[in-house]
């Protein structure tokens, strides 16, 4: 086995870190997108998007000529020793997958596959996908014959926006193939394409670690993901119940957490991001009778709900008055708005009757607008809700609010003295 040439099919906020993490370890990486604005941005050695560490290390790919971009997947694939897939799966307003764009990505690649070339997916599935859906297709397209003439793996990102490079140094890298030469070819690129954090809280060394199966390796990354918004919803629910009672679910959750067999998460307005809200639907498409998953997910969803009720309760009904949303971000220093509770707090609101605008630290008004949203912070507001945001940046909107204002700090970032009407469901302390 050799690992001299890498295609990497999608360069966005995954694909291009781990194609740029793979050529800083002097591999010959060819990454390709149907944009051809990122393909041109990229040999340009300039990122489409900012992550902590990119502009240096991209830059420093392409002028080795370890990494080269292009819109033309067959011709990229002639040749790989490996090809890695990180085009999005995405997911339906039901919790419904659309395969649309990366089966027509497998499909490309599989018309131009060659003896022993390796494929593996890092794109989030629902578990069994890799066997079931993307090595026939593989299989139809090149009359190759999967786990024999050429090889197929899963091995999940791992990763979060921001900490891209450091999360790939320090989280293992599950691989699971579907048969064992996959795992076994799989697990060759990523130990010449990764460096591992020694970390000594792990039962076994940090690196590139073997699943049993391609299922295997698929189900952990749901799992991980889906136990922290089964625990969120838990969470939330206590949060709840506390702010009920007027005593303090963040002081709870202090005692609790003091004994290693307790780590209830903090509670939260809202759960975005293309992970946490996504992924336990991918489970559930397997798992037909995950009944406590499909009951944490609905809390989680309603939760935005549960907070603006609050807001008029105090406010004796929304009708007419101004509200203004803080943090479009789905995740505080994080600009990116997929799945953000803005967009749940923004529609509620509207149907309550109320005038309701968004600002973010991240996004300028412009962008905001260009979103669909109103953001006119100049007025004067009923109420403040704090979706996402620095402490800062809320001290600083507070100027912002009329005399008997309300503020929803949805993220426990303010404290009791800042304002005097301020409910924190975290907190659960200020009940009048």
């Amino acid at each position: 086995m050799s690992v001299n040439r890498v295609v990497v099919v999608g360069l966005g906020k995954i694909g291009l870190p781990l194609a740029v993490q793979l050529a800083s370890r002097g591999l010959n990486v060819v990454g390709v997108d149907v944009s051809e604005e990122v393909v041109q941005l990229t040999n340009s050695g300039v990122s489409h998007f900012e992550e902590t560490g990119m502009a240096t290390l991209l830059r420093d790919a392409v002028a080795s000529g370890q990494l080269l971009s292009t819109s033309h997947l067959q011709e990229a694939v002639r040749g790989a020793d490996y090809i890695v897939v990180v085009v999005p799966l995405y997911v339906d307003s039901h919790g419904e997958s659309d395969f649309t764009n990366i089966d027509k990505a497998i499909a490309g690649v599989g018309k131009n596959l060659v003896l022993n070339t390796t494929v593996i997916i890092e794109t989030t599935l629902p578990i069994g996908t890799t066997r079931t859906r993307f090595a026939p297709i593989l299989e139809k397209e090149s009359g190759l014959t999967a786990g024999k003439d050429f090889f197929v793996a899963f091995s999940p990102e791992r990763v979060s926006s921001g900490t891209v490079f450091s999360d790939f140094r320090r989280y293992p890298k599950l691989v699971g193939g579907i048969n064992p030469e996959s795992t076994t070819r799989a697990i060759e690129l990523y130990e010449n394409g990764f460096e591992f954090d020694t970390r000594a809280d792990l039962g076994k060394a940090n690196g590139v670690w073997s699943m049993d199966s391609s299922e295997a390796a698929e189900f952990a990354k749901l799992a991980e993901t889906t136990f922290r918004d089964v625990n969120i919803a838990l969470a939330n629910t206590f949060a709840s119940h506390a702010y009920e009672l007027g005593v303090s679910y963040a002081g709870i959750r202090e005692a609790c957490n003091s004994q290693p067999f307790s780590m209830l998460h903090s509670a939260g307005i809202s759960v975005g991001g293309h992970c946490i809200p996504v992924y336990p639907h991918m489970y559930m498409q397997s798992d037909k009778s995950a009944r406590l998953v499909e009951l944490a997910r609905n809390i989680n969803k309603e939760a935005p709900a549960r907070s603006v009720e609050l807001v008029a309760e105090r406010l004796a009904g929304l009708q007419g008055r101004s509200i203004l949303i803080s943090g479009l971000s789905y995740r505080t220093g994080v600009k990116e708005a997929a799945f953000s509770g803005a967009v749940d707090l923004y529609q509620i609101l509207l149907e309550l009757g109320a005038n309701v605008h968004v600002v973010d630290e991240l996004y300028d008004v412009k962008e905001v607008v260009a979103m669909g949203y109103e953001s006119d912070a100049e007025r004067r507001f009923d109420a403040l809700i704090i979706n996402s945001g620095s402490r800062e940046f809320q001290i600083s909107l507070l100027s912002k609010l009329s005399t008997g204002a309300i503020v929803m700090d949805g993220r426990s970032i303010l404290r009791e003295s800042d304002w005097q009407d301020l409910i924190q469901i975290g907190e659960g302390s200020n009940l009048n």
